[in-house]
């Protein structure tokens, strides 16, 4: 009897000492938990866990993006549009005298208009609320307004996915109703796109093989009628090379934007010197003292130069004639192959 009391007491002495470890084990394991929290990434010692310090160095980050952006803006005002403008300047409105609505979109604004509403440095925030799409796509371009519309379509589909939030996976019929509604605001947004197709390049064909010496267009105009009664050529176009023209016309616009640039500087700087030689800008050559001159005037003598080069070579295009033709024809049925290949004629400025 007293070896059985005496094994009791053994073993409840045992069972006391496993549930003491046990909570030994649970303590030390409690404090490795604590200590591998307390060595988290997140901001300790704040309030909220530091997300109020997150979102004011969020809004600073914002605002120093916002001022860099400002600068950038201001020593870059109005690149876009004198690149819009320059560019519009084609060779086929030089040989031709023709432009299209495109081209001549840019130029009916007056520049003054738009540097009135736009001089200061941040007030492209308040230009952003006022101006209409007439004016940003003459400033920018067609690319330029059908972005901002798609922008605005999907800042209203945000909207409308904030006040669905709460709804929105929990059935799914408010999920079809979003998607019916992403579906209309996108359709909304397809339907301000303009879409103009060329209907002068489906009715235009390009004739090769034509003899250099006919010159005169009511030759091939003959021609088309008798040997085509049922066709009626309305405008005859001859092909010139103009590879050497295409070139000097290039160099002549980078002359005019450097001086444009170096007139710019000048008026906020000064007087501005450059060294124009080709081994100038290399260090190790630097000590061959290449002569300085005024950037203004040397680009200016160098747009001009070139402009009397270019005039030159444009007044010399009549004696590179190609053996091509564009044919436009009043009808694009009339230009409908039968029994022989007939491909459309490229765009000109593919060719020019």
């Amino acid at each position: 009897m007293r070896g059985f009391t005496a094994g009791l007491e053994g073993g409840t002495r045992l069972d006391v000492r496993s549930f003491l470890d046990t909570l030994g084990l649970n303590n030390t394991t409690a404090e490795r938990c604590y200590h591998s929290h307390s060595r988290s990434s997140v901001l300790q010692g704040l309030p909220f866990g530091g997300v109020p310090t997150v979102l004011a160095i969020n809004v600073v980050m914002w605002l120093l993006l916002l001022l860099i952006f400002s600068c950038l803006r201001k020593a870059a005002w109005d690149y876009g549009r004198l690149a819009l403008l320059m560019d519009n300047d084609s060779l086929t409105s030089l040989f031709y005298g023709e432009q299209s609505e495109k081209e001549k979109s840019p130029s009916e604004s007056s520049p003054s208009d738009a540097e009135n509403k736009d001089v200061g440095f941040c007030s492209w925030l308040t230009s952003l609320y006022h101006m209409k799409d007439e004016e940003i796509r003459s400033k920018c371009g067609l690319d330029a307004t059908t972005y901002l519309s798609f922008q605005r379509h999907i800042i209203l589909l945000m909207v409308v996915l904030c006040l669905l939030d709460s709804f929105l996976w929990l059935h799914s019929v408010f999920a079809l109703l979003y998607f019916i509604i992403t579906a209309l605001c996108m359709a909304h947004h397809s339907s301000r796109l303009e879409y103009r197709e060329d209907e002068k390049v489906a009715r235009t064909l390009m004739v090769t093989s034509i003899p250099k010496e006919i010159s005169d267009p009511g030759l091939i105009t003959k021609h088309f009628h008798e040997a085509y009664p049922s066709c009626t050529v309305t405008d005859i176009r001859f092909c010139f090379d103009v590879r050497k023209l295409m070139k000097l016309d290039s160099e002549r616009r980078k002359a005019m934007k450097g001086r444009l640039y170096f007139t710019g500087k000048a008026q906020k700087e000064g007087k501005i010197m450059i060294k124009t030689h080709p081994c100038a800008q290399i260090f190790c050559c630097d000590i061959c003292e290449f002569q300085q001159v005024d950037a203004e005037q040397y680009y200016s003598e160098l747009e001009e130069k070139l402009t009397d080069e270019f005039n030159a070579e444009k007044n010399r295009i009549a004696l590179k004639k190609l053996d091509v033709a564009f044919v436009t024809f009043r009808d694009e049925r009339m230009t409908a192959s039968h029994k022989w290949e007939v491909d459309y004629a490229p765009a000109p400025s593919d060719i020019i």
